[in-house]
């Protein structure tokens, strides 16, 4: 792939505007393109639209826009990117970085609290252009791009931690992490955050910023007060077959296992999942009625598809995986959910740190507590 390949998506540059690049975007993923040759291809592009965005978009936000607080947490990052660079141009060898070394790990330990800011995109903002605009694969190639800033600010973070300095090796993962995140940063303020101010009615944006402010993932100033939660008709009883529960006490059953559960319909949307107090991985409500399939990163996606579809034949009933994770080891399991007739009707992902599990020896039975 090269760039006119894309540009063959969209309309002359000096006539572009944002709509035309996410739309262009979308179709040449559409087409089918390998997302790492689109993502080489994209910031050539970029630069050649550069000049032309910049002059033509400038946009206002209103007050309620969620866009106008992501774009303070932008600043705020810009500001960081800043003051690590001052220290950065100082460094010319391993003894300077050295003399540096506690410095920067500091500052680069904040700046990885950009992740929270990618989640709440991912989980939140993400499922609400999805559902509301449809031409949104370049949100696939952001969170690679975003996945990309992880992995290099944990390189970074593990190399100041040894005393193995390799100067040319720190200078040229600086170099990628200031690369891709001012990179994402003039997607997001020149064409991501204007277009979809324009897409997204104002009760969809409350509702987003509602979403983040419950995440607790990012600090947003905003008065939530005026939200009134619907209420559920706690007392009502359901008859389960086995026993009958009140919609309360089903909900906080689900909420004190000690796994986290995600239902996955059978039209592979999401509908349920459960808010246990040590939950590993990123939920919002946003989330509810969003595609499996975009809840991944892209290069995982596939994999997705092939569970789904040999639950789906009836080829499969589960699929385990094991992986470490942060300070944990994670055991995920994949369940089939079928009716008493055998009709596909979707899947239970279950979620547990298994990381004590594993210390177990010996016998404790009921009567030694």
């Amino acid at each position: 792939m090269n760039d006119g390949d894309i540009l063959d998506y969209i309309k002359n540059i000096d006539e572009i505007d944002n709509f035309d690049v996410i739309d262009g975007f979308h179709k040449v993923l559409e087409y089918g393109y390998q997302l790492e040759k689109i993502k080489v291809a994209v910031n050539k592009v970029l630069n050649l639209c550069y000049n032309t965005l910049v002059q033509k978009i400038h946009h206002n936000y209103e007050e309620d826009s969620v866009f106008s607080h992501l774009k303070k947490f932008n600043e705020e990052v810009k500001e960081r990117l800043r003051n690590i660079k001052s220290i950065v141009k100082e460094i010319k060898s391993e003894e300077e970085l050295s003399k540096f070394k506690n410095k920067l790990l500091d500052d680069f330990n904040a700046l990885s609290k950009i992740d929270n800011y990618y989640k709440v995109k991912e989980n939140i903002l993400f499922p609400a252009i999805e559902k509301h605009y449809p031409n949104y694969n370049c949100l696939k190639i952001m969170w690679s791009e975003q996945d990309d800033v992880r992995k290099n600010l944990k390189k970074m973070l593990d190399l100041l931690k040894t005393d193995n300095l390799d100067i040319k090796y720190f200078h040229q993962i600086v170099g990628r992490i200031f690369f891709d995140i001012n990179s994402l940063i003039f997607r997001e303020d020149y064409i991501l955050y204007p277009a979809m101010d324009e897409v997204l009615e104002q009760d969809v944006q409350i509702k987003i910023l509602k979403d983040i402010g419950d995440s607790n993932l990012i600090k947003i100033d905003y008065n939530f007060d005026m939200f009134e939660e619907k209420s559920l008709q706690q007392g009502r009883v359901l008859d389960l077959g086995t026993g009958e529960l009140t919609l309360e006490q089903i909900k906080l059953i689900f909420n004190h296992l000690p796994v986290d559960i995600t239902y996955i319909d059978e039209n592979d949307e999401v509908r349920y999942f459960s808010t246990p107090k040590d939950r590993t991985f990123v939920r919002t409500k946003s989330v509810i009625g969003r595609k499996v399939q975009n809840c991944h990163p892209h290069e995982s996606v596939g994999v997705v598809n092939k569970i789904i579809e040999s639950f789906k034949k009836g080829e499969k009933s589960h699929a385990f995986f094991w992986i470490p994770f942060k300070n944990k080891f994670l055991f995920i399991q994949y369940y089939a959910v079928v009716n008493e007739k055998g009709e596909y009707k979707g899947i239970v992902e279950v979620t547990q740190d298994i990381s004590e599990i594993q210390k177990i020896t010996g016998v404790k039975r009921l009567l030694d507590w």
